[in-house]
């Protein structure tokens, strides 16, 4: 004990008039069974309460660290859950991406061979009228210079004069100056 002054020293002093400097105490023991039992049962008490109090800390450490066992699981699987769901979500998009892309490639191959097509149709067409009337031009010009295309073009004039006649006479050029068409209905007769 210090030699700064105590409840027991100030006591010990001012009643008996003894300074304690030191004082050890080896066994203290209560005689009295009424008062140990008076002092004991608080101090019985106090100690339970303590365990107690321990065992309830000890019970909700317990428990706090299985809740956050538990709550870092349930992350632990809900993140992986939903990387997963993300991982799907991508490969669904690059699918449809990749069928979009694929779908779209073959309308614009399907289109660019219709377009060619077409184009290799018009220049056959146009290569075909322009031979075609290469052919006619040719054609006509050997007819006009020959005889028979003087005769031939007679021909189509009087076959264009005569479309919706029934009957036509026919006079010798001798007889006539020219030819005479005439249009004879079936009631007149010719003389």
């Amino acid at each position: 004990v210090s030699t700064q002054s105590t409840g027991l020293q100030s006591y010990m002093e001012t009643t008996y008039g003894i300074f304690i400097e030191n004082i050890r105490v080896k066994s203290l023991s209560i005689h009295d069974p009424n008062l140990a039992k008076k002092i004991s049962e608080p101090a019985v008490v106090y100690a339970q309460t303590q365990a107690a109090l321990a065992n309830v800390k000890s019970q909700t450490e317990i428990q706090t660290a299985e809740a956050h066992r538990e709550a870092t699981a349930k992350k632990i699987n809900a993140d992986a859950e939903a990387y997963s769901k993300i991982k799907e979500a991508e490969s669904r998009c690059q699918t449809i991406e990749m069928n979009t892309v694929a779908e779209t490639n073959k309308i614009v191959g399907i289109a660019n061979a219709n377009a060619k097509a077409k184009l290799i149709e018009a220049k056959a067409e146009k290569e075909r009228l322009e031979l075609e009337g290469e052919g006619q031009r040719m054609f006509a010009s050997q007819v006009e210079k020959s005889e028979l295309g003087r005769e031939l073009a007679m021909g189509n004039i009087q076959s264009r004069t005569l479309q919706g006649v029934q009957k036509v006479v026919y006079a010798p050029s001798s007889a006539l100056p020219s030819i005479v068409f005439a249009n004879i209905n079936s009631n007149t007769s010719a003389s």
